[in-house]
């Protein structure tokens, strides 16, 4: 597969009103020019808990995490089963990457 996989759903997140928050990983790549779509990163399995926390906090502006399939399953589950339960009005993205473990993308 030739050049990064991430590209895409970074140029269209940088096209669009809303804050999004991420995840450490290869995919931070999103908070460099020339995207400069990401606003926040913390740590692993942070991105939806903070999307989640800023929509309970009342934030106007609409919000994206970005994590990757790895962090998903190590971290942000909880995050996420929260968001729901709670009614977020928040959306979470897996950018479609190579899984370590496999020939080919998660699904």
């Amino acid at each position: 597969m030739p050049g990064c996989s991430h590209r895409a759903p970074f140029y269209s997140l940088s096209k669009r009103k809303v804050l999004v928050s991420g995840d450490i990983g290869c995919y931070s790549i999103g908070t460099l020019p020339p995207f400069n779509a990401m606003d926040a990163i913390i740590s692993m399995g942070a991105s939806i808990g903070m999307a989640h926390g800023a929509n309970q906090a009342g934030l106007p502006e609409k919000m994206v995490a970005v994590i990757g399939d790895s962090t998903f399953f190590h971290a942000g589950l909880p995050a996420l089963a929260s968001a729901i339960y709670n009614n977020s009005a928040t959306l979470t993205i897996n950018p479609g990457q190579w899984h370590d473990g496999h020939d080919r993308p998660a699904r």
